[in-house]
């Protein structure tokens, strides 16, 4: 079975998320800015970016969990 990528696994919901799949025995990528949950490999942070091959070998789901959430700084980039 392929792995699953959790986008935004480490904040609040994500951790969560990342922590039930774990607990089915799924192999997990996390992205995101802090330490990933135990058990979990860390794919890359914001900063970086996945290659469409690591993906396309690798992951069998993905799931987006990852978003803004400070609208200010978003409204003062525009």
């Amino acid at each position: 079975m392929k792995a699953t990528l959790v986008t935004g696994g480490t904040g609040f919901i994500g951790r969560h998320v990342v922590k039930r799949l774990l607990a089915e025995g799924r192999t997990v990528y996390v992205t995101g800015r802090e330490p990933t949950p135990d058990g979990a490999e860390h794919a890359a942070d914001y900063f970086q970016r996945l290659s469409c091959s690591f993906i396309a070998a690798n992951i069998g789901t993905v799931i987006h969990l990852a978003a803004t959430t400070d609208t200010r700084a978003a409204d003062a980039t525009q």
